[in-house]
């Protein structure tokens, strides 16, 4: 399990509220790619990529989400280095600041 941590825009806090809220119930693909598309066409393109490599089920199996205002901690089980890669990749093309990543097991 890995943990990310990021600021998102004051105007973005509910959305990704939505989001994540969705991702721990096993949000469709569809229903991801619907929300996400406000951050824009780079990251529907990077996001689908990433769905096509991984598949929905092993991208985002997220355990937990905490938010206090902007600020964001995620919980999420990543199985590979790429794939780690490929989320934050991912998760840098949205208006965030501050990502980072902790790997869990340590």
């Amino acid at each position: 399990m890995f943990e990310l941590t990021f600021t998102v825009r004051e105007q973005d806090i509910e959305l990704w509220c939505a989001i994540l809220q969705s991702l721990e119930e096993g949000m469709p693909d569809a229903s991801l790619q619907d929300q996400m598309e406000v951050f824009g066409k780079a990251v529907d393109a990077k996001l689908e990529a990433l769905l096509d490599e991984f598949g929905m089920e092993n991208s985002f199996r997220v355990e937990m989400f905490s938010n206090c205002g902007a600020d964001f901690q995620v919980a999420i089980y990543l199985d590979s280095a790429e794939q780690m890669g490929a989320v934050v990749d991912l998760i840098s093309l949205c208006p965030v600041n501050n990502l980072k990543i902790k790997d869990g097991t340590e």
